[in-house]
């Protein structure tokens, strides 16, 4: 499993002072979207400066334009970036077309996808699908909702896990085949983000 940390609603200063700090505890650093609303692609381009070697992913959340702004997050930096899996299914195909073509990773946010969209996203096998508890939802609830997920689409090897994830968590989250666990404020707003990334990192890797 590994660690990916979302850097969000937080000023630039901050976010490129966390990323220096637990760059060596964390596989990906989000640059969450609140900061490209904020700051641009500027933000994305100023902490792959400043931490080269560590996968970046951009949840830039592309509804529309796909081409477009997925050209404009891979040149600047970013490793990974997110589309809606609500979106067109033709700017979800050409974000991937783009991915592909820069041997780069799309991330399909599933947030109020159903499964009659689901049906015709399930077969991109190279892109990481998303489960994603809305801030503004009950969060407890999101180990039911990643074994539902894992109930319907058996066939889906490539899954990320997001919204509000706590320590106590992981160990249930890991018996299942997540690849990617993103944890937001429980490491950024604490009073030592790099020891509380250390905790994860540790407890992943158990």
């Amino acid at each position: 499993m590994k660690l990916q940390v979302a850097l969000d609603r937080i000023s630039s200063q901050q976010a490129i002072e966390l990323a220096q700090q637990i760059k060596h505890v964390v596989d990906i650093l989000e640059i969450g979207t609140s900061l490209i609303k904020d700051y641009g692609m500027g933000i994305v381009r100023e902490i792959h400066r400043v931490v080269p070697d560590v996968t970046l992913l951009a949840d830039i959340k592309t509804m529309d334009e796909g081409a477009y702004e997925f050209e404009s997050a891979f040149a600047a930096g970013s490793h990974i970036a997110t589309v809606m899996g609500v979106a067109p299914l033709a700017t979800i195909l050409a974000c991937y077309d783009v991915t592909r073509k820069w041997k780069r990773d799309l991330m399909i946010d599933l947030l109020e996808t159903d499964d009659t969209k689901m049906a015709q996203l399930n077969s991109l096998d190279q892109a990481l699908y998303c489960i994603h508890l809305p801030k503004d939802e009950d969060q407890a609830k999101i180990l039911a909702k990643v074994q539902q997920f894992y109930e319907h689409y058996p066939h889906i090897n490539r899954v990320a896990v997001a919204g509000g994830i706590t320590l106590h968590q992981i160990p249930a989250l890991k018996r299942l085949p997540v690849e990617i666990c993103v944890v937001g404020s429980e490491i950024t707003q604490a009073t030592n983000p790099y020891a509380k990334a250390t905790a994860f990192r540790s407890i992943m890797q158990a």
